[in-house]
């Protein structure tokens, strides 16, 4: 009945805004409403962005909470995305916070505030000078307009978007009210974990809703992710079974499937036969287990895909009972069961028994279990970066766009060693220490085909060249 409440209030949360937008309309029949300010999906806060981007025409939007990505995918056609920055804020952090908004369609920004860019004498401050720097590269060298008019392309990934999983989470207790991670088992930062190794692999991707779900929108995906999905509709079962079953690839992590879409326990896992694992009744599963440690041993099938079992040593099972049936194991650890992997139809579904919610050495280990079932299926980023040596460099965000009959590809460095933390108000605020001297990485970056390539940066023509 809470579950079932809050989307009562989410619905009617996006029928003001609905209400607000017809009245400004009959007004003025080209005026557009906006939202500044925009919070972080949670169970409590009505931000159901799915249901609010439908309505709305423009954000003003802080960044935590993977927001950048999901407007991304949710916004309106033509909806202008700006985001607030400045806050006193300086150095590499914050120069590299708009890059990152722009490569994600996020080309307005909102300065807060002037006495935090502008000296007493009207110079500009350090913060002024070091977002003056990313601005003009933006705006004069046309970097800008070039990302405003193109239309960006993803690899066929979705991430699934799921409001009575965030419900669920809040009920069990894994989804904090503040943004940041507390350690506990966290659905935010579970989910961040998923965008974070999708960048990392080089995969463009986008969140699709629960209810694009079930209208079909995984038709013509090759990925499916579901993070922390543990309310999943009987509609949304039968279409990602008919997604696994038609060539695509399934990936899971703990807890699939557990509650219905009303967030009530179901007998059994909506996705268990699907995933090919053998687990106890749902209501037995969500009790506080400490995750599997242990030897990490690889199987025969994770050997045959190139897994490493020193590579994997930071593992760690969320559930020890829940174990391989129609499916067969990659890699065991501690006696439990990891990236159950079950062959249906042309595709396969892959079950992690984990969570991606800790930014630790974990990360390494699952981006290689993943690497290798994605590669197995055929699956690889359009534009591969890699080291003069040939080994893939990760932490690189990489954006394709289509411009006219062209193609734009833009690399961003991820690696960044800043620590963040996060306001009241979704304020993202970073320590960021002087970096010293700046290190040039080489690196190799292969194309999706030859053409004629030119650095849109500095019009340097590079020939024709993959």
């Amino acid at each position: 009945p809470w579950a079932d409440h809050r989307t009562y209030m989410e619905v009617s949360f996006a029928r003001a805004y609905q209400t607000v937008r017809e009245g400004v309309r009959e007004g003025d029949p080209e005026g557009r409403i906006a939202l500044s300010g925009t919070q972080v999906t949670n169970p409590w806060n009505g931000c159901d962005w799915h249901r609010l981007d439908a309505v709305i025409d423009d954000f003003l939007s802080y960044s935590g909470g993977n927001q950048w990505d999901i407007h991304r995918s949710f916004a309106k056609p033509g909806a202008r995305i700006g985001f607030w920055t400045g806050y006193g804020r300086s150095g590499a952090a914050v120069k590299h916070e708009v890059w990152t908004a722009a490569l994600q369609g996020v080309l307005h920004p909102q300065l807060f505030w002037s006495p935090s860019i502008l000296n007493p004498d009207m110079t500009f401050s350090r913060s002024g000078r070091d977002l003056g720097e990313a601005f003009r590269a933006l705006r004069f060298e046309g970097i800008g307009r070039l990302l405003m008019e193109a239309e960006r392309l993803d690899d066929g990934v979705a991430v699934h978007y799921s409001m009575p999983s965030v419900h669920a989470a809040g009920i069990l207790g894994r989804h904090e009210r503040d943004e940041a991670a507390t350690g506990r088992t966290s659905f935010p930062a579970n989910r961040d974990g998923w965008v974070r190794l999708l960048d990392d692999l080089g995969l463009s991707f986008r969140f699709v809703a629960a209810p694009q779900v079930e209208a079909g929108a995984l038709q013509g995906k090759r990925v499916f992710v579901l993070p922390y999905s543990a309310a999943l509709s009987d509609r949304e079962g039968t279409a990602i079974r008919r997604f696994v079953e038609e060539g695509g690839v399934l990936l899971a992590d703990g807890a699939t499937g557990l509650f219905d879409e009303h967030v009530a326990w179901r007998d059994t896992g909506a996705l268990d036969a699907l995933l090919g694992v053998t687990a106890p009744p749902p209501r037995t599963r969500e009790k506080a287990v400490a995750r599997a440690k242990g030897p990490v041993r690889v199987t025969a099938e994770g050997s045959a895909l190139g897994l490493r079992a020193p590579d994997l040593a930071s593992l760690e099972a969320l559930e020890p009972a829940v174990r391989a049936g129609g499916g067969r194991a990659l890699v065991r650890v501690g006696g439990a069961d990891l990236a159950v992997v079950s062959r249906v139809g042309k595709g396969r579904a892959v079950y992690l028994n984990a969570l991606l919610d800790r930014q630790d050495a974990s990360r390494d280990a699952w981006r290689a279990i993943v690497r290798a079932v994605l590669s197995d299926a055929g699956v690889r980023p359009a534009v591969a970066v890699s080291d003069p040596s040939g080994k893939p460099v990760t932490r690189v965000r990489v954006a394709r766009y289509r411009f006219g009959g062209h193609e734009v590809v833009a690399l961003l460095d991820g690696q960044l060693e800043v620590k963040t933390s996060f306001g009241r108000d979704g304020v993202t605020v970073y320590e960021d220490a002087e970096k010293g001297r700046v290190v040039r990485h080489e690196v190799d970056v292969v194309l999706p085909r030859a053409a004629h390539v030119t650095n849109a940066r500095t019009g340097e023509a590079l020939g024709e060249t993959a």
